[in-house]
């Protein structure tokens, strides 16, 4: 396998380990209040039930995001950017503007930083995060560098495709 094909592999793995995370935390709950705040330079994104938190934390360098379920940590401050043609989107994280969102089942924020934005929901079954663009044109994603730390009670089973390309 080439480095080209594995990096596709890769990326694809993101993506699912991202729904499995999700997956984690399904269950049912009546809805309570929205909850964003900027607190320590960061911001605070509660599920409508209040059992889910995402935070991102935009103290240093970097940006950090970790994720709380029923007040324990199931990922601790991971890594978050994602490297463009544009630039590096998460390094020198001076925030601009916190925006509150809300739809069908879940609560959100969007974070401006110059010429692009992350979005974070708090859904009742999980948490989300995605990079939005705010300049116009086309623009390469290079990599993405989206950290999982676990904390080390964490049990995990996660599957692996043996991809073999058509001959």
């Amino acid at each position: 396998m080439d480095y080209f094909q594995h990096q596709k592999n890769v990326r694809k793995m993101r993506r699912l380990f991202t729904i499995v995370i999700m997956m984690l935390f399904c269950f049912s709950a009546e809805a309570e209040q929205v909850a964003i705040t900027g607190v320590d330079n960061s911001v605070r994104v509660v599920s409508p039930d209040g059992k889910n938190v995402i935070l991102l934390d935009l103290s240093g360098d970097e940006l950090h995001w970790s994720v709380l379920h029923k007040n324990r940590e199931v990922i601790e401050p991971s890594r978050l950017s994602m490297i463009t043609d544009r630039g590096i989107w998460g390094a020198e994280c001076g925030k601009t503007k916190v925006k509150r969102t809300s739809g069908a089942g879940y609560n959100g924020a969007v974070v401006k930083f110059g010429n692009y934005a992350i979005e974070l929901r708090a859904f009742n079954e999980g948490v989300a995060y995605r990079f939005l663009s705010e300049g116009k044109g086309d623009f390469k994603v290079i990599d993405e560098i989206a950290e999982f730390a676990l904390p080390n009670y964490s049990m995990l089973w996660v599957p692996y495709v043996n991809y073999r390309p058509y001959a």
